[in-house]
């Protein structure tokens, strides 16, 4: 067998450099080889000058004594090096730190995840995480597993990085322009490098990365090296200590360098601070808006007559926003922060409880205690009215705007100024007139089909007036209303031996109402109260169960433990509740037949078969329940729920939705509707 001389020789090149390289880094390093290094800064060779410096930055404090030494040396590229590497020793020594003090004070959005480790390990805790965790669900996880040992090399380089980097990340924008230069855009993050050799994964990021494949420069600043583009432009990053700056251009980083060397930022600024006591005590999680900057931002985009006007109706006057989030017991609970810029106004007034007025709380035993989501509020409609007509002025200007844009919106957006209008006009009744008839709780729910089945859920609601006779006021006010439209048909009267119920007759207002259409609005009167629901059906249920005096909601166990976990202050306001295992569990039930009939991968179908019954796998889901409430110039609120935040946020839109009339393809609800409990 022949020899390959040339491919055995440049096997030996490379074994010795290795060996070499290897004995050279792992060398001790005595103070004659630093003093040897601090020698060589001042070498005519620039490789072996950069080398010494690499090798200084790696000793880190262990070369504090000689480059101290080395301030006096008569050789000035020597002495200004030292100096250099000293101060970029004091910096590389940057321990702990809040990245909230770094980020700056002015910016617009802001990120903080305190500990990616810690929290993923919270989450475990979770009932969620438990269920991820359980049993039921590890078929799934060996099969996970499988997928990723597949490519194993991948698998181990991607938990490489996760470990590299399980600590503290941060970003922020603080200046944000419609159509600036790059450079006029000011953002970067911060991320906690938790490998014991920072420079090390530095260096290999920057290499797999490619951000400087066209070249590398570093430019000083206030001793830290910032690496760049050679020519200043696109992603610019720097090391301090473990912790890694990678912003936009270089002028970001040196604002971020400014941070850590003057802490402050955000946590510093007198919005935050004033937010900051109804937040976590020990949150992981933190999103800050400058709600203001950020809207003048959008405004600048796109801008909106009318929005201004719209905003006072409103009444948000809001300066600053701050959500935190941590893991508690077996839920996430985030907590958030409206900064105004003065007390309530407008709508948002309208809102508010007075301090010698009952909670809304107090009436939530009027819903139904198996709604899987439900709200109870408060409105004063004596204030509402008003603004609500300046709100509807403001909207108007929006929508006139929206009509002379180019191109123009595809559907005409109403004029709802002149609907009021002409509305008043053939009732001879004021909008606001009737509104201010409404003052107390007011409350929605949303309670599905029984068993669970596919078909339309019931809907309802209740408004509170001041007294028995401004309830029946508001009924008067809805038959002359639709009598003025010449609808006089269209209320159906029915008696019953407690009391008149009131049915619209949809078809009978001329809609284009299909066959099977499940719902006809409806309503009663019943002492202060006006109860609404969506068929004859539902209404007839909830009256049974209040003439019973049965406690509603207060009877649900899960809705009771929530409820104590949420502190006394934001009971005082509104109260949203989901009930997350039952939605889990309609919706497991109606999606994983589905699911099985689509999935083509044997192992995956047969994990599915294996799975319990979806009331089982769910069963120790907690609710999703949410308390707001407004002290001074503070809009404060608080969600606990069994899912992380931004799902949280998407689930309360998605129960918001149920609430809305669904308008076709639905089964209508049978003549005779099991009660469902209250």
């Amino acid at each position: 067998m022949s020899i390959n001389w040339k491919r055995v020789l440049a096997l030996g090149v490379i074994a010795a450099l290795t060996l070499s390289s290897y004995a050279e880094e792992a060398a001790p390093l005595t103070e004659e080889r630093l003093k040897q290094l601090v020698k060589e800064l001042g070498d005519e060779d620039f490789a072996k000058r950069q080398n010494a410096e690499k090798e200084l930055t790696r000793a880190g404090a262990k070369a504090e004594i000689v480059l101290k030494a080395a301030q006096a040396s008569t050789d000035p590229q020597v002495k200004a090096t030292a100096a250099r590497l000293l101060g970029r020793l004091r910096l590389s020594t940057i321990g702990a730190i809040d990245y909230l003090e770094v980020m700056p004070a002015s910016s617009i959005v802001a990120i903080q995840l305190k500990n990616l480790g810690t929290s993923l390990e919270n989450a475990k805790k979770t009932a969620i995480g438990q269920i991820v965790l359980s049993k039921d669900l590890e078929p799934f996880r060996t099969q996970l597993d499988a997928l990723l040992n597949q490519q194993p090399d991948k698998k181990k380089e991607a938990l490489t990085w996760v470990e590299r980097f399980k600590g503290q990340f941060a970003f922020a924008i603080w200046e944000l322009q419609l159509m600036p230069p790059p450079e006029e855009v000011k953002l970067g993050a911060l991320i906690e490098i938790t490998d014991p050799n920072p420079r090390d994964v530095l260096d290999e990021l920057i290499k797999k990365t490619g951000i400087f494949a066209d070249g590398q420069k570093t430019t000083n600043h206030k001793d830290v090296e910032i690496l760049h583009h050679p020519l200043g432009m696109g992603p610019s990053v720097a090391l301090l200590g473990r912790h890694l700056i990678v912003a936009n251009n270089i002028e970001s980083v040196q604002k971020l360098v400014d941070g850590f060397l003057a802490p402050g930022g955000i946590a510093g600024s007198a919005d935050f601070k004033k937010a900051r006591p109804s937040l976590n005590a020990n949150p992981e999680f933190v999103f800050a808006m400058d709600f203001q900057k950020y809207m003048k931002f959008a405004q600048s985009m796109t801008p909106l007559p009318g929005y201004d006007e719209m905003m006072k109706a409103a009444g948000v006057t809001a300066k600053y926003m701050v959500m935190s989030s941590a893991v508690s017991g077996d839920s996430f609970e985030d907590r958030f922060v409206m900064v105004n810029s003065g007390p309530p106004a407008g709508l948002a007034a309208a809102g508010i409880p007075p301090a010698d007025a009952p909670p809304p709380l107090a009436d939530v035993s009027l819903i139904p205690s198996n709604a899987v989501a439900a709200m109870v509020t408060y409105v004063d409609g004596a204030k509402l009215g008003p603004a609500f007509v300046e709100y509807m002025a403001g909207l108007k200007k929006i929508m006139d705007g929206l009509k002379n844009q180019v191109p123009p919106p595809p559907v005409a957006p109403p004029d709802f100024t002149a609907v009021i209008k002409t509305f008043e006009e053939k009732s001879g009744l004021k909008l606001t007139e009737i509104l201010a008839l409404v003052k107390g709780s007011v409350g929605y729910y949303v309670v599905l089909a029984p068993g669970g089945a596919v078909a339309p859920p019931d809907i309802g609601m209740f408004l509170t007036c001041p007294d028995a006779e401004k309830a029946k006021a508001v009924n008067a006010a809805i038959a002359k209303g639709f009598s003025a439209y010449d609808n006089k048909n269209a209320i159906r009267e029915i008696d019953t031996p407690a009391r008149k119920i009131y049915q619209l007759d949809l078809a009978a207002l001329g809609l284009p109402i299909q066959p099977n259409f499940p719902y006809a609005p409806c309503w009663a009167i019943e002492g202060n109260h006006v109860f609404i629901a969506s068929s004859i059906q539902a209404l007839r249920k909830q009256l049974t169960y209040i003439d019973n005096k049965t406690p509603g909601l207060l009877t649900q166990p899960d809705f009771v433990k929530a409820l104590g976990n949420i502190g006394a202050e934001e009971r005082k306001g509104q109260i949203v509740y989901i009930d997350v295992k039952s939605l889990a569990s309609f919706g497991a039930t109606v999606g994983l037949p589905l699911l099985q009939t689509k999935i083509q991968d044997p192992v995956l179908k047969k994990n599915l078969a294996t799975l319990p019954p979806p009331a089982q796998l769910f069963k120790d889901l907690p609710p999703l329940l949410t308390g707001a409430v407004t002290k001074g110039d503070l809009n404060v609120g608080v969600l606990r729920s069994p899912i992380p935040p931004f799902q949280s946020i998407f689930l309360l839109a998605f129960g918001a939705g149920l609430a809305m009339p669904m308008m076709g393809g639905m089964p209508a609800p049978p003549a005779q509707v099991p009660p469902g409990g209250f």
